[in-house]
């Protein structure tokens, strides 16, 4: 239980300090990939994180990080030796197109199934917003797939994922918490 917590918080922290204003597109650059710890790897940006979770049923992307990077993920996963394709699902955290953008590309690659909350289903589906920064984003909306609501679990494998929605950076932010191996 203590691992739960700590394993928890950790993902609270490192996915609340993704938060970035607009212009942090600009000179993005990729961070070599790395694992984090046990089955957590970091496969993001300098600026914008994107995450791989290994489960003994294969991979949850977090977050997809700008368009222009979406080749930027299989080519990190691959130097991890994980293979792009055993992507099962990808979970969008919130609809900003830092964290989206590579959603329609990536789930094209691995036919993963996409999830968001419904408050940034509806966010995406207008394919545009107006960034913190004030320059209107504009995008192709992602095809809507699976809508997570507060306190819904995913089951993939050996892990057990909960979700959190919690609005305020966006309609439908979202936070997860994950157990290992059930006992």
């Amino acid at each position: 239980m203590k691992r739960l917590f700590a394993v928890t918080l950790f993902a609270m922290i490192l996915i609340g300090t993704q938060c970035q204003i607009a212009t942090a597109q600009e000179g993005s650059k990729p961070v070599p990939p790395f694992q984090i710890f046990d089955n957590l790897y970091y496969v993001g940006l300098d600026s914008v994180c994107a995450y791989i979770l290994k489960t003994s049923g294969g991979l949850i992307l977090i977050d997809t990080l700008y368009v222009e990077f979406a080749d930027y993920i299989p080519k990190a996963m691959q130097q991890l030796g994980l293979n792009p394709k055993d992507i099962k699902y990808i979970i969008v955290t919130h609809a900003h197109t830092d964290h989206s953008g590579g959603a329609i590309a990536l789930q094209d690659l691995s036919g993963a199934r996409v999830g968001m909350a419904e408050g940034d289903w509806q966010m995406n589906s207008l394919g545009r917003y107006v960034s913190s920064g004030g320059p209107a984003r504009v995008f192709p909306p992602i095809r809507r797939d699976l809508v997570i609501k507060d306190g819904d679990t995913l089951k993939l494998g050996d892990t057990n994922v909960t979700f959190y929605v919690t609005p305020g950076h966006t309609p439908g932010h979202l936070m997860f918490a994950w157990s290992g191996h059930a006992v």
